[in-house]
């Protein structure tokens, strides 16, 4: 089963990889604004019409997804999206369109109450406002440096409060409708760690741990009472499958990734990495073969940073050849 999934999420790679080489990116980024609307609208009319798009155990919209927080994350990269148009698109009238998408998309958002898509949004609209700034202050030749010295004020600003102020900390879940173990998240965390440390080299193999039907799902069903089918934390859920051998591999491609953004300097990219991170964090939603938006967006950034970089090194090549020419 393990290679099974593999090849699914080899096949995911490949098409990505072809499309973003061969289809033209106007054309590319056409059809992508199609699926995206489409599935915006859609929602916006599932959430006000249809009683079956609310999530009978929140009692917030689902759209069609299986429950809210599925919502919720392809509202994110919904969102994302809608950037990524507004960034590419010149024409007014395309502009106000890709705002309405950006609009309706954390309007979903919000309907679903997800805490954790919630979160990402202030943190997107965050970033966006400080690199604003920096444009501003760009021709001052300070943007950069402007902005790496916010985020050191707020490292060193998080680290005081957290080392003299602890509790206010604690305050912070409860604003999302959480408690300090986030419904129970940090409770799964341990007892998914006391289940990698059993397999710490290499793991349980790919997308089969949780398996319907496993006795070992029911075990974390008496432990917890309820149904448990995910870490809660793609990280921890990386290194339960893959063990420290696949985690090792997947950092080196987070630093493959991280380093590629940097070169690009491109800030769209940034904020869609931290996105996807962030998401991570408290759903397993990485590498997943099932409800895969997550690991087919991040495939697709990840590709098209790597293309976009290995473009720059091409020309740059070619103009060195070029130079060197000249010189003689």
């Amino acid at each position: 089963m393990s290679f099974k999934r593999s090849f699914q999420l080899l096949v995911t790679f490949l098409v990505i990889i072809i499309a973003i080489v061969i289809i033209e990116p106007k054309v590319l980024l056409m059809q992508l604004k199609i699926v995206v609307a489409g599935y915006v609208f859609y929602n916006l009319y599932a959430g006000r019409f249809i009683p079956a798009a609310i999530d009978p155990n929140f009692g917030t919209w689902r759209g069609i997804e299986l429950q809210k927080n599925h919502l919720g994350q392809t509202g994110i990269y919904c969102l994302l999206s809608s950037l990524v148009f507004y960034g590419f698109d010149k024409t007014r009238l395309t502009k106000i369109f890709d705002a309405v998408l950006m609009f309706v998309s954390v309007y979903l958002i919000y309907k679903s109450h997800s805490s954790t898509s919630t979160i990402v949004v202030a943190i997107i609209v965050f970033m966006i406002l400080i690199f604003k700034i920096e444009s501003i202050f760009f021709k001052l030749k300070v943007g950069r440096s402007l902005l790496g010295l916010t985020f050191l004020y707020i490292l060193i600003f998080s680290v005081i409060i957290l080392i003299f102020a602890t509790e206010i900390f604690g305050l912070i879940p409860g604003y999302f409708g959480k408690d300090l173990t986030l419904s129970g998240r940090v409770d799964i965390w341990e007892f998914v760690w006391y289940e990698i440390e059993k397999e710490i080299l290499l793991g349980y193999g790919f997308a089969t741990y949780w398996i319907m039907g496993h006795a070992r799902l029911l075990v974390f069903a008496d432990y917890f009472n309820t149904m448990v089918n995910q870490a809660h934390n793609g990280f921890l859920e990386i290194m339960l499958q893959l063990g420290v051998v696949g985690s090792i591999s997947f950092l080196f491609l987070i630093i493959a990734y991280v380093f590629r953004m940097l070169k690009l300097n491109s800030n769209l990219a940034i904020v869609i990495f931290v996105s996807i991170m962030v998401l991570n964090y408290t759903e397993s939603v990485l590498f997943k073969v099932g409800f895969g938006v997550t690991t087919f967006y991040f495939i697709a950034s990840y590709i098209a940073v790597s293309v976009f970089y290995f473009k720059i090194r091409t020309i740059n090549h070619l103009e060195d050849r070029k130079n060197a020419l000249k010189n003689i």
